[in-house]
């Protein structure tokens, strides 16, 4: 089974190579000749933050003749419409809701608007947590028992209620539109291989009650006013944790949850959650948990064939701890390009040393590569990388809580999220990009069908040619910054539709199976990266 799995994913990534060798070709385009006067100058919006600090989230409007310069080149194809965008967050850990809980009011509604008001930092998808990780306060599951409790008569979110659902209100209360997407860490004790909540993997004869602590999890938020839109089945499955919660789940078991267990109790439920699979590495891992050889993971494609890629299997969720980040991406999305692709958590530490070109690069990446979302891990921690309990004892937050000071400082990651969701809200759509130079660059198209370029310069102070369509403009770049660059208005794209998710099958005890969509390759615009 194994060597004939790997035999298939040879035979797709062999496909791919084709089709991304086809992507890399510059798009048709039309050059604007260089234009010198100055009745034609054109104005156009910027925000601009840098990897020094010495500029953070600084918005300005420049005025420009237009025309190509010698140097770096960036493309934007207005009519390349690629993947709808739910945009870019964090993760509300238990840590990060206990320290922004405990600001003074006038502070913590500064720090949610900060962060998640569309003219300021622009977040708009969220992680939660269904139980405990290494960021909460204690190690508790949500239906802990001292024996099996199949009927989940232990069950409660009262840890949740007080301090992650009343942060979560507040910041709904600034953006009603946040997207919400939970992950468990691992099921209750009971029902696992170990009886222990630290490590092991799920009982087969439990899949079923597993199944419904998870429905149960997003019915409870349901009823305390919090729609959890994306579901995952288990955070990091190939890895295994001796000090915080961490489970062992096979793809196999992955498919069953989805395909005979979740399925019918969300349509029993009348929930429209979609799951998405894996939740790890984009490397092929195996427990405890690290890289096994170069290649992208294949346990999402076992997860598709195991369910036919029907309900309510809404697609596959990366971490980046390890692998080819373009290369998984572009696999996945070959093998089926109507199912989305959320990078649901990357963590900034001490160990990085270049922190605000690896979050920009990350961003960037994912966006030339098909992700639909793009999620840090914590969005606050405190001056000492906590509170945590086990685990990661170095990451850093996107913002900083100071509880002795009652402050909070953002962090590089705040920069590089804000000034990418600027022009590229909720509901934008990414568009395909070609670079000359040093430079990388993505491009998006809002919903109101303007378009902006998104570029992360590593090196010196240059100046670029942001080329729209056959509009080429001149724009200065600080050195190793981030600038986004909306293009004159005036200036249109064309945005795609969102693809259409399997849809649930018929309730009625008649229905067939829902059908499986098509799997087939991709034609890939030209992308970068």
């Amino acid at each position: 089974m194994e060597h004939r799995r790997r035999g298939q994913l040879t035979t797709v990534l062999a496909g791919l190579a084709a089709v991304v060798g086809l992507a890399q070709l510059p798009f048709s385009r039309t050059m604007a000749a260089p234009v010198a006067d100055d009745s034609m100058q054109v104005e156009m919006d910027t925000v601009v933050s840098s990897a020094d600090g010495t500029s953070r989230v600084r918005t300005e409007r420049l005025t420009v003749t237009p025309g190509s310069v010698p140097g770096p080149e960036v493309r934007v194809d207005l009519a390349g419409a690629r993947q709808r965008l739910h945009g870019v967050g964090a993760s509300l850990t238990e840590s990060s809701a206990v320290l922004i809980a405990g600001l003074p009011a006038d502070e913590r509604r500064a720090l949610l608007e900060a962060l998640f008001a569309p003219d300021r930092g622009g977040l708009s998808v969220l992680r939660v947590v269904i139980g405990a990780s290494d960021f909460s306060l204690e190690h508790r599951s949500l239906a802990d028992s001292a024996g099996p409790d199949p009927e989940l008569t232990t069950f409660s979110i009262e840890r949740d209620r007080r301090w992650v659902l009343p942060v979560l209100r507040e910041i709904l209360a600034i953006n009603p539109d946040i997207e919400i997407v939970a992950s468990p860490w691992s099921a209750p004790g009971w029902m696992k291989t170990t009886g222990l909540y630290a490590w092991g993997g799920l009982e087969e004869r439990y899949e079923a009650a597993y199944a419904r602590y998870l429905v149960a999890f997003v019915e409870a938020y349901r009823d305390e006013g919090v729609t959890v839109d994306w579901l995952t089945l288990q955070n990091e499955p190939s890895a295994v944790q001796a000090s915080y919660p961490s489970m062992v789940m096979l793809a196999d078991q992955q498919a069953r949850l989805v395909r005979d267990h979740l399925g019918p109790l969300l349509v029993e439920a009348g929930l429209a959650t979609r799951v998405l699979s894996w939740d790890h590495n984009w490397c092929d891992a195996r427990p405890p948990g690290g890289c096994v050889g170069t290649e992208p993971t294949p346990f999402p494609l076992d997860v598709l064939a195991g369910t036919g890629g029907r309900y309510p299997l809404g697609g596959t969720a990366f971490h980046c701890y390890g692998g080819n980040q373009a290369a998984a991406n572009e696999l996945v999305h070959a093998a089926i390009p109507g199912l989305q692709l959320w990078h649901t958590e990357c963590s900034g530490g001490t160990w990085q040393a270049d922190p605000f070109g690896d979050t920009a690069r990350l961003v960037v990446r994912d966006r030339n590569h098909w992700s639909n979302a793009t999620l840090l891990w914590n969005l606050a921690l405190d001056p000492t990388h906590g509170p945590h309990l086990g685990g990661c004892d170095t990451c850093r937050g996107v913002v900083t809580v100071d509880p002795a000071s009652d402050s909070w400082t953002p962090e590089v990651d705040y920069d590089v999220l804000a000034t990418v969701a600027r022009f590229g809200p909720q509901g934008s759509g990414a568009l395909a990009t070609a670079v000359t130079g040093e430079v990388e660059a993505t491009a998006v198209c809002s919903p109101d069908g303007q378009p902006a370029a998104i570029v992360w310069n590593p090196g010196d102070a240059a100046t670029v040619t942001m080329t729209f369509g056959d509009l080429a403009l001149p724009v200065e770049l600080a050195t190793r910054s981030l600038t986004a660059v909306q293009a004159p208005e005036g200036t249109t794209c064309t945005l795609a539709a969102w693809p259409q998710l399997p849809e649930p099958p018929d309730p009625s005890p008649t229905a067939s199976t829902t059908a499986a969509p098509t799997v087939t390759a991709a034609v890939v615009p030209a992308f970068t990266g």
